[in-house]
């Protein structure tokens, strides 16, 4: 029985199915798969009639095949589930996921990497926080620091950021420093040029970080927050 954790709204799926719905399954699947869901690890699986008919709705023609084949070879018993959930299961992922890439063939590629992430993160063993080492900030993360802090604040703010805002952050185990650029820029542009608010944002982020990621405007669009450049606030 699916818990009530994945019973969302399907007209305001927001980055918090990203959490909610995969940790249900994660922790569903490892305790076992339903009856219904046996089938071999990367087999594909037909895609259901939620997911094809959302995808005629929203893709264009042309990129709708690409979409079928895409969501069958990669969306299915072929992601790192503990063990396989049922193909139900695997369908309502597959519909959510059509919704959240809006029509866009490069945004589901994107949703079914961070789910792929997601998954491995919440099948990793547990470590404390502080025993996650530094992770450095990738080109475009230190140049908005370099534009929101001033100067004499660059290192403690890439301090905080390579400590306190990395892999110690829930389900961000895997993630490298360019996959954190997200959430990093969230902190940045929250925290607008002041030390104690990046401390206060990147403490906010270590709870959860989807909520940061809403306040900072990123959080129902996976590349919003490529196009803020590094003004503060803005």
């Amino acid at each position: 029985m699916v818990g009530p954790a994945i019973r969302i709204c399907y007209d305001r799926i927001m980055v918090v199915f990203k959490i909610g719905l995969l940790q249900d399954l994660a922790a569903e699947s490892a305790a076992g798969p339903a009856e219904s869901g046996k089938g071999q690890a990367g087999e594909p699986l037909k895609l259901g009639p939620a997911a094809e008919e959302l995808i005629r709705r929203l893709f264009p023609p042309d990129q709708q095949p690409e979409a079928v084949r895409f969501l069958t070879e990669e969306c299915g018993y072929n992601m790192p589930w503990p063990k396989p959930p049922a193909p139900e299961e695997i369908e309502r992922l597959r519909a959510a996921l059509v919704k959240l890439a809006g029509g866009e063939l490069e945004k589901l590629k994107e949703w079914v990497s961070e789910i792929s992430a997601v998954l491995v993160s919440a099948a990793a063993p547990h470590r404390e926080p502080r025993s996650f080492p530094p992770l450095k900030l990738s080109p475009a993360t230190e140049e908005r620091l370099k534009r929101v802090f001033a100067p004499e604040q660059w290192p403690e703010a890439a301090r905080l950021l390579m400590e306190e805002c990395g892999n110690n952050l829930p389900f961000c185990q895997e993630m490298d420093e360019f996959r954190m650029e997200r959430i990093r820029f969230a902190v940045l542009k929250l925290a607008a040029g002041d030390l104690d608010k990046l401390r206060k944002w990147i403490k906010d982020a270590q709870r959860d970080w989807r909520d940061t990621l809403m306040d900072a405007g990123f959080g129902e669009d996976v590349t919003a927050h490529l196009r803020w450049e590094g003004r503060a606030g803005v």
